[in-house]
């Protein structure tokens, strides 16, 4: 009985492994091999580590992530604390706050870029990853706001009680 499991779970991850395999796997070992190759070697990798665009790239990412990953899950967990003590008050218009909060989800961020880019032109480069840092903040709390509110949902009542 356990090696017939055993053979469909095989049937089932087989496709699995071999699209991972055709579309990841086999394009990665062609990129490294010639990126690796006598003509190259090391030197494309020493360029790019000298180049100005990929530092400043590299820091603009550590901006963005350090700054606005600590900010998502703070005020994630907080707006979710509240949204769920008003839905357990039961207030009228409780259920309309939280679907504003989920507004950034449903706006596409092409959209969001061409109303930024018409009303707020920024021509220097650090306003930008300011403002980019605001925007990754604004685009993703509503997926970790919804993750922390569905904990606080299923939480027991005993833990709930207890907090």
């Amino acid at each position: 009985m356990n090696k017939k499991k055993n053979r469909k779970l095989a049937l089932f991850l087989v496709p699995g492994l071999l699209g991972a395999a055709a579309f990841f796997l086999i394009p990665l070992g062609v990129c490294m091999y010639f990126s690796f190759s006598a003509n190259s070697a090391f030197w494309n990798y020493n360029k790019v580590l000298q180049s100005q665009a990929f530092r400043l790239a590299v820091t603009n990412t550590l901006k963005l992530i350090g700054l606005g990953l600590p900010v998502i899950l703070v005020s994630s967990v907080l707006l979710a604390i509240a949204q769920w003590k008003l839905l357990k008050k039961g207030l009228p218009g409780a259920r309309s706050i939280f679907s504003l909060y989920l507004l950034p989800i449903v706006l596409p961020s092409a959209l969001v870029a061409f109303f930024i880019q018409m009303f707020l032109p920024f021509d220097q480069a650090p306003e930008v990853v300011w403002l980019m840092v605001g925007l990754y903040i604004w685009k993703n709390t509503p997926y970790a706001l919804l993750t922390a509110f569905l904990g606080l949902r299923n939480l027991p009542e005993g833990v709930q009680d207890a907090a």
